[in-house]
């Protein structure tokens, strides 16, 4: 019982923090903004082709996150077992490893620095929540769900100062 209460607390915190970071990147300029408020003519192609991708990115991460949120939530309502969300774990864990990859293939315009360091944190810091999740999954030892906690704000809060860096570069 005291593991489900902590994994819904864990849930809520986490769901709470995707949706402000889902507010902050619809609210303010953003994601979204660079294809609306920047002309693609206007870009030299290396800025271009840098934006495109690491945009991709970074919906890749999102949608890993809330993916990563709902394995959870499920196992906490035991709809899922333990397999079941071990295996859904490593499966995130690898396309966020795949994103991460692909984030270290390319090379920043000069403005763009922060905005892909920023990214590339929040990634790392996916991947070792992801990497914490499944060890909860596999041994139920409360210490993996604890540092998963941390991992998930620390995720979320680079992904937003990538966010607010995209949004400030870009307006």
């Amino acid at each position: 019982m005291r593991r489900k209460i902590i994994l819904a607390a864990l849930l809520l915190a986490c769901t709470c923090l995707l949706g402000a970071a889902q507010h902050e990147t619809s609210s303010k300029s953003g994601i979204a903004a660079v294809s609306t408020t920047t002309p693609s003519s206007e870009l030299p192609n290396n800025e271009l082709i840098y934006i495109n991708s690491s945009k991709a990115i970074q919906k890749d991460y999102q949608d890993d996150l809330l993916y990563s949120i709902k394995v959870l939530k499920g196992f906490t309502d035991t709809n899922i077992t333990d397999i079941d969300a071990l295996s859904a774990s490593t499966s995130l864990y690898t396309l966020t490893s795949v994103s991460f990859n692909a984030l270290s293939g390319l090379e920043p315009p000069d403005k763009y620095k922060k905005y892909h360091d920023y990214l590339g944190n929040a990634l790392t810091y996916l991947m070792l929540m992801e990497w914490s999740l499944a060890k909860l999954y596999e041994t139920n030892n409360i210490n993996y769900f604890n540092m998963s906690r941390a991992e998930a704000n620390l995720s979320v809060r680079y992904h937003d100062q990538a966010t607010k860096e995209l949004g400030n570069i870009t307006t």
